[in-house]
């Protein structure tokens, strides 16, 4: 749903592994959460933001 404060610090290449941490820092119901998110390459953080986003049945 959004991404806020957002940092993009080092390019990725093709063929490098990346690796996505996410804790959960709130939960609204069932539905809603927000995460803090960062992005790491060889022990490097690439990038890092604070994500909102809402689950969907899939029925």
């Amino acid at each position: 749903m959004s991404a806020d404060g957002v940092k993009f610090r080092k390019p990725v290449f093709p063929g490098e592994t990346i690796f996505i941490h996410a804790e959960l820092t709130k939960a609204r119901g069932n539905r809603l959460a927000k995460a803090k998110c960062h992005c790491v390459v060889n022990d490097a953080i690439v990038s890092e933001g604070e994500l909102m986003f809402t689950f969907l049945d899939r029925q």
